[in-house]
């Protein structure tokens, strides 16, 4: 059995209560605690059901979530800018196409805000569609199988698929799942009914098939759906595909989360091409690589410079944020790309800040010579500080980043690996 954790959502799957969760939230410029959900969500649920409670109130959010309608931060729950396109969509057709976005974009089996226990690479509602466009339609008890066999059984979508398609070895499968007490867990699935109510599939002798709209306008994108959450490494985004991983962004609506520098296994490198790469020779296109490195920079720096001011603004020195300089705009070769201050009792400490961005995991960073060298002599600990300020695991349902800091001269904190020489002719 898998050691996993798959996990789905099991509140209402009716449009017509994530509207209203939402709708709920629209009312609202800012993040609102669980607690005051909870507090003044009860009148515009009563139509729905009036004996809910607290709890029930809470799984209302579970579907709005699963599909990034709402997100969730330090301060609590908002709706995000797709919550407000589906709460403003006139029909099903427009909702259709915003819950679409949501399946090419999100992850449905890990790192799922709506879900976020669950662990496992399967992504459920993707290997739904799929299977309906696959074998043309499919039971509720079919669709447990199929995902009982991937999740728990360890089989491959194409041999699970093989599997369902056998009457006598489903009734089999679904008495290992009672043995196992997962028959209920797999045959309870709300977002069926959410599709359902929206139109992308409809339901015929007990069995669902995809609906004429959603074969017209979406067959081409549910083939290309991949069952299992697994990311290609980002150097590989960034060269395979044309929209920018950042499109679309506001950093002045990101925060940042500050956490302590990741540990690495035995204090060894983390390098930045790490993951499962082909082995088949390509010529990498160097242009766009340096373009999505520069959006990815930028981003970052772009962040870092608001933080800076907004906390000095916080602290009540209004003045000295509008003194916060972004270098990184005029000058490539300073060695640092934001200048900012610290107060420190009554001393104003002056702060060089050099950002460094990647848009996941902390991986090892390239760094200049020039970066190198100014951080030994723009720092000495009392009057300026040279501060390498390292963002990273950029999560756009939520709207932050993680970043840590380290202070002092780089080569004191950090290992440096030559990776480029500068050759001149033996004579």
């Amino acid at each position: 059995m898998s050691q996993q954790n798959l996990v789905m959502p099991k509140a209402d799957g009716r449009v017509d209560v994530c509207n209203a969760v939402l709708k709920f939230f629209s009312n609202y410029d800012y993040p609102i605690s669980q607690e005051i959900y909870k507090k003044h969500i009860g009148p515009p649920l009563a139509e729905f059901s009036k004996s809910m409670d607290s709890l029930q109130h809470v799984k209302k959010m579970e579907m709005p979530r699963y599909f990034g309608l709402l997100g969730q931060n330090k301060q609590g729950f908002f709706i995000t800018d797709r919550g407000k396109k589906f709460l403003q969509a006139s029909n099903s057709q427009g909702k259709t196409e915003v819950i679409f976005e949501a399946l090419k974009n999100d992850t449905f089996g890990k790192d799922n805000n709506g879900v976020p226990s669950s662990s496992s690479e399967i992504q459920p509602p993707l290997v739904f569609l799929k299977a309906l466009l696959d074998i043309g339609s499919i039971t509720r008890k079919q669709y447990a199988c199929l995902i009982y066999l991937m999740h728990d059984k360890g089989l491959s979508y194409p041999d699970a698929i093989a599997y369902i398609q056998n009457n006598v070895k489903v009734s089999r499968i679904l008495d290992d799942m009672e043995e196992d007490g997962l028959e209920k867990k797999y045959n309870d699935i709300k977002f069926i009914g959410f599709f359902h109510n929206l139109g992308i599939i409809t339901e015929k002798a007990r069995k669902y098939q995809l609906s004429a709209s959603t074969l017209g306008f979406y067959s081409d994108v549910i083939k290309s759906f991949n069952e299992y959450a697994i990311e290609k490494p980002v150097d590989d985004q960034d060269e395979d595909n044309d929209d920018s991983p950042l499109l679309g962004l506001d950093p002045s609506q990101f925060s940042l989360v500050k956490v302590s520098p990741p540990s690495r296994p035995n204090g060894g490198n983390k390098p930045s091409n790490q993951g499962k790469r082909t082995t088949t020779p390509r010529k990498r296109d160097y242009e766009k690589t340096n373009k999505r490195n520069k959006e990815k920079g930028d981003f970052g720096e772009a962040v870092v410079l608001n933080a800076e001011r907004t906390k000095l603004i916080q602290q009540g020195y209004p003045k000295l944020a509008d003194e916060v300089e972004a270098v990184f705009e005029v000058d490539d070769s300073a060695g640092f790309d934001i200048k900012s201050f610290e107060i420190i009792g009554n001393v104003i400490i002056e702060k060089y800040l050099e950002v460094k961005t990647t848009l996941d995991e902390d991986i090892d960073f390239d760094i200049s010579a020039s970066e190198v060298k100014n951080s030994r002599h723009l720092h000495d600990g009392i009057n300026k500080k040279y501060v390498i300020v390292r963002v990273f695991n950029v999560n756009k349902k939520d709207n932050t980043c993680q970043y840590y800091e380290i202070e002092g001269p780089v080569e004191d904190n950090f290992n440096l690996t030559p990776t480029s020489f500068k050759a001149s002719r033996k004579e």
